[in-house]
């Protein structure tokens, strides 16, 4: 029987069992809860995975698995706002991870710059890079600064290659995964410097940068014979594009992501030698992704998501490249993410993301051509199959082509569906996907159609397109999503008379000010976690408290006073007709609590009755899975009331 056959039989068994376990409604904790299980990493001899749990409460745990009982033999529980981030096996024994601070789920996670270690027999359990305290750690580290994987550092086990800046300088160190002892390796050149190693640990390739009164520059480096960097390149960091190092490329050469070239990104092969950069890869349309590495560090593919994702192969000699195709044609239209694979290659472990199933681990064994899952991140919803997801491409009233996806419920409607429009959050920069989207489908379950387009600014479509938003919040922004909301109502798509606007972050300012400048278009308005005064932006929140940020905000936003007045809800609630409900964690620094506050003294100026949820020890999104219940429920509630059935 053919690898493919074994695939379709395994795929078909669950749709069958699927179709008669989702004739019922899919309980909504289903769906809240946040992910159980992450980044599942399986142990260089193939015996163990290591894998990222979390709590009910949020909190997050290192883990050792048994590969054959998929039982946790050891454990290292993170508490407060740290989470763990990356791990990696440094060799059989060992686990390591980054740590990162979490300020709510819709908050991007920051690094600490701390490394943690674990033991499959967990011994020397703790700190083996940082300033933590605490019983149990491996060492309480004299060397200060942040710290960077650099390379796994394939022939010597016991250590791995890290890069680790402190103030503007930076350094290549070895760090001993046990001891947490570390040995200088070589300075690295300039301020903020990233570096790119060959397959050994060697330092071929460095990227600082510099500044001055009016601008910031980046230089390139290479290794010189002797122990001295050369500098090869210099560019200004602006609106025009930068250069990322990705990866070595083999003798004497690297990859970096360049938006440069193109209004897209590219992958470009640099040649030390020649000095003279290969376009290997750019999408027309798109940027580049993600990429996918092996174990060394290699880049073998990158995805891009131009509608459904599609990978591109980089190394077609790559044994991840093989598993990787393998898996992509029996999942077909899936997105495939191989975590990682056993030294010897016959134990392969997968991330497997489609619209119709929730993501799940599998492990593939090529040798034996058969497949199995592991874990289900997500184990309410095992076995139901989910709505349909369907890229969709409108034209803006301006002309401009805009990319997004819709969700539909099973059950057609002669009608139209009452829908949602869900704007997603960022703004800047942050795209939606095709995929798995956990709010999408519990409002599908309950019989929403969900529409979700990637406005003008969103990131993904090239730079032209994300400075276009630029300056345009509250303007053409928010002209996007009362056309695409426009194009499925004439599309038969939407009912006109029951569609909701929602959305979180940027999306919960989105949302309120759909209801401002649309008041007959959308018969109720959720923000959650939303920004409602443009000028305060200024004052409060951690974007202001960096000059960075404030770059950003006087770009992004503008600095006329009168026009940033106008495109903010808190001084517009005069114009809403739609059914309010505001939603917002008390410990918000991002979008910070203080806008929902001064958004609920101005409805109460005028007695305009909203629903509000709070939580005291929430932040940028909800993360303890009791709270995230009663939103979802809260949340369905309000749409039922305003434009469901009953």
């Amino acid at each position: 029987m053919s690898f493919r056959s074994i695939f379709f039989i395994f795929l078909l068994g669950i749709s069958c069992n699927v179709w008669a376990l989702t004739q019922k409604e899919t309980p909504i904790e289903a769906f809240a809860h946040l992910p159980k299980y992450g980044n599942l990493q399986i142990s260089p001899d193939g015996k163990h995975y290591a894998a990222v749990l979390r709590t009910d409460n949020g909190e997050s745990v290192l883990a050792v698995i048994d590969a054959d009982n998929l039982k946790i033999i050891n454990r290292l529980n993170i508490s407060g706002v740290h989470a763990v981030g990356s791990i990696y096996w440094a060799n059989s024994d060992r686990i390591i991870a980054s740590l990162i601070r979490n300020y709510g789920f819709l908050d991007m996670p920051i690094p600490t710059g701390e490394w943690i270690g674990l033991s499959v027999k967990g011994k020397n359990k703790g700190f083996i890079f940082g300033q933590g305290k605490g019983s149990g750690s491996a060492t309480l580290q004299a060397d200060s600064g942040f710290a960077v994987l650099s390379s796994l550092l394939p022939k010597e086990p016991n250590k791995v290659l890290m890069t680790v800046r402190n103030g503007k300088r930076a350094r290549l160190i070895k760090l001993d995964v046990y001891s947490g002892r570390s040995k200088r390796v070589s300075r690295l050149p300039g301020e903020n410097s990233q570096v790119v190693v060959d397959i050994d640990g060697n330092p071929i390739y460095a990227k600082a940068s510099r500044s001055d009164d009016k601008e910031n520059y980046f230089d390139i480096y290479k290794k010189s014979d002797g122990a001295a960097w050369e500098r090869v390149d210099s560019f200004i960091d602006d609106s025009k594009g930068t250069v990322e190092p990705i990866s070595f490329a083999g003798k004497n050469s690297f990859y970096v992501l360049d938006t440069r070239l193109n209004d897209t990104s590219s992958l470009v092969k640099w040649d030390l030698e020649s000095e003279e950069p290969k376009l290997l890869y750019n999408h027309p349309e798109v940027d580049i992704n993600s990429f996918n590495f092996d174990r060394n560090g290699s880049l073998y593919s990158i995805e891009i998501m131009p509608n459904y994702p599609q990978s591109i192969i980089v190394d077609p000699n790559s044994h991840y490249s093989k598993w990787h195709q393998d898996l992509s044609t029996a999942f077909k239209g899936a997105l495939v993410n191989i975590t990682s694979a056993s030294d010897d290659g016959t134990k392969v472990v997968a991330s497997i993301e489609t619209d119709k199933f929730s993501p799940a681990f599998y492990l593939y064994e090529p040798k034996k051509n058969s497949v199995k899952k592991i874990l289900d991140p997500f184990p309410l919803l095992k076995d139901v199959e989910l709505s349909p997801v369907d890229a969709v491409t409108i034209e803006a009233r301006d002309g401009v082509k805009l990319q997004g996806y819709l969700t539909t419920p099973k059950k057609d409607r002669a009608n139209g569906h009452p829908m949602i429009v869900i704007a997603h959050g960022g703004p800047h920069g942050v795209r939606d996907e095709w995929g798995f989207d956990h709010e999408a489908q519990l409002l599908a379950d309950r019989g929403y159609a969900v529409l979700q387009i990637n406005y003008r600014g969103s990131g993904g479509y090239g730079r032209k397109f994300l400075y276009s938003g630029y300056g345009k919040w509250g303007a053409e922004m928010q002209d996007d999503l009362t056309d695409a909301t426009n194009w499925a109502i004439n599309a038969g798509i939407a009912n006109k008379d029951k569609i909701c606007i929602y959305g979180a972050s940027y999306g919960g300012y989105a949302a309120l000010m759909g209801g401002i400048r649309e008041p007959d278009l959308y018969k109720c308005v959720v923000g959650y976690v939303g920004v409602y005064d443009l000028d305060m932006m200024f004052e409060v929140g951690d974007i202001s408290q960096r000059q960075s940020g404030i770059n950003y905000l006087r770009d992004a936003l503008g600095t006329d006073k009168k026009s940033l007045l106008e495109r903010s809800p808190v001084y517009n609630v005069d114009k809403l007709k739609a059914p309010l409900m505001i939603v917002h964690g008390e410990k918000d620094i991002r979008a910070h609590f203080k806008h929902a506050l001064v958004l609920r003294k101005a409805l109460d100026e005028i007695d305009y009755e909203y629903e509000w949820l709070t939580k005291k020890k929430e932040a940028h999104g909800f993360i303890k899975n009791k709270n995230r219940e009663e939103l979802y429920n809260k949340l369905l509630q309000f749409f039922d009331e305003h434009i469901g059935d009953a």
